[in-house]
């Protein structure tokens, strides 16, 4: 009996081990039949041999307006290469993990500077299909255990919920009271929204080991809601971070930079959300990443496949 129980503790323990296993299961990674894009442009970043030319309004201009564009994703490409299903497919793989690699990791702003230069050059320097081959195996093989495996980044939002960005307690503050800290610069650059959305804003201040943190949250109704950020000392407030297409609020991330966290801001678009991340770069936050993350397909109702399209400028910030 003693040994019958031990056995039934040990597939018990066995059982419990393996739930985080089951319960975060490796992302999937689509068949070009899997996926849509509402651009056709996008369509023939992830497949460059599509064809497309059924999606042409019933008029000529329409379709050689497609063509050019496949022709165009197609230049570069060893000749042949859209004549080999199987190479076909894995052109489309190999591109799909290139453009939404970004969209898992928690350090996107390294994506185009470390993780894919080096493999786009890869497959451009090819000139047969057999070098090509070669190069989206080494492309799949680097990218997919990344795309697969990158845990969700954790963000904590701001203002709404508890702030990270500070770990004192925060506390609203009479907003005539905030604008004495400010210089006459700071109010001609806020005015634009102050000016008429005074009784809209809220101020909460916080103090912890950076100092003295005050916040400005103007509410325009969710969309375009800007957010500024300033340490005050001595009387005077310096700009740390502002944004004013975050819908107002920003996210703070686990990792960190000169000391301080990184940013998100999280904006609807037309092809689906603006991302942009920020970091600290001794003075202020600075832009170093945006893209937007535009859905291209979904493999269940609470899981879709989104690829990241760069945007905006970036400024490179060195961490000490």
């Amino acid at each position: 009996m003693l040994r019958v129980l031990k056995g039934l503790l040990l597939l018990a323990s066995v059982f419990i081990l393996s739930v985080p296993a089951w319960a975060n299961p490796p992302r999937k990674i689509p068949r070009s039949d899997q996926v849509q894009t509402v651009f056709l442009n996008y369509a023939f970043i992830l497949n460059p041999c599509a064809d497309l030319s059924g999606e042409a309004n019933n008029d000529e201009e329409s379709k050689n307006e497609i063509l050019k564009m496949g022709e165009e994703a197609r230049k570069g490409l060893p000749p042949h290469t859209c004549d080999n299903p199987k190479l076909v497919e894995k052109l489309f793989r190999a591109k799909f993990l290139l453009n939404a690699i970004a969209t898992v990791v928690p350090d996107p702003w390294n994506v185009d500077t470390r993780i894919t230069p080096p493999l786009y050059a890869k497959i451009d320097r090819c000139k047969d299909t057999a070098c090509l081959n070669r190069a989206l195996d080494t492309v799949i093989a680097k990218l997919s255990p990344i795309y697969q495996n990158s845990p969700e980044p954790k963000v904590r939002y701001a203002p709404d919920g508890k702030h990270r960005l500070c770990s004192g307690k925060w506390a609203s503050i009479p907003i005539n009271t905030a604008l004495a800290f400010l210089s006459k610069k700071q109010l001609q650059e806020m005015a634009g929204y102050l000016g008429y959305a005074t009784e809209d804003t809220q101020v909460n201040t916080c103090t912890d080991s950076h100092g003295k943190l005050m916040e400005f949250f103007t509410d325009l109704g969710g969309v375009d809601s800007p957010v500024w950020l300033f340490r005050v000392a001595h009387n005077k407030a310096t700009l740390l971070f502002s944004t004013e297409d975050s819908g107002g609020t920003y996210g703070v991330l686990e990792s960190s930079c000169n000391g301080w966290p990184d940013l998100i801001t999280h904006a609807r678009s037309s092809a689906g959300a603006d991302l942009t991340y920020y970091r600290y770069d001794g003075t202020r936050y600075q832009q170093v990443y945006s893209y937007t993350e535009m859905p291209v397909g979904s493999f269940d109702s609470d899981n879709n496949w989104s690829i990241a399209l760069p945007m905006g400028d970036t400024t490179p910030v060195s961490c000490h």
